[in-house]
């Protein structure tokens, strides 16, 4: 499957048929966002490749691919980050 385009987003699809289609998600790594061109393969088994056009973006939610059956939608994946609290901007500093 080729993607040039964003579809839209899964909550604010257009399409009222949506329940009866086939969900099939494709993972993304926070960061892959930013890249134009991306060669995946979503949880059920099927290859995707990603061309976007210049200044487009992923994000978690899009509608990716649409054949009438299945809907892939990208999802990111969750990551674990390190959460600093600094007491005053000097502690800032050095952190």
């Amino acid at each position: 499957m080729l993607c040039e385009r964003v579809l839209g987003m899964l909550g604010t699809y257009s399409d009222l048929s949506i329940a009866s289609r086939t969900i099939d998600d494709v993972e993304i790594e926070w960061f892959e966002l930013d890249r134009r061109a991306l060669r995946k393969t979503t949880r059920g088994g099927k290859t995707l490749r990603i061309l976007l056009p210049l200044g487009e973006f992923l994000a978690d939610g899009q509608i990716l691919f649409d054949d009438g059956e299945t809907i892939v939608v990208a999802r990111v994946t969750p990551t674990e980050v390190l959460v600093v609290c600094p007491s005053d901007a000097a502690s800032m500093g050095i952190v």
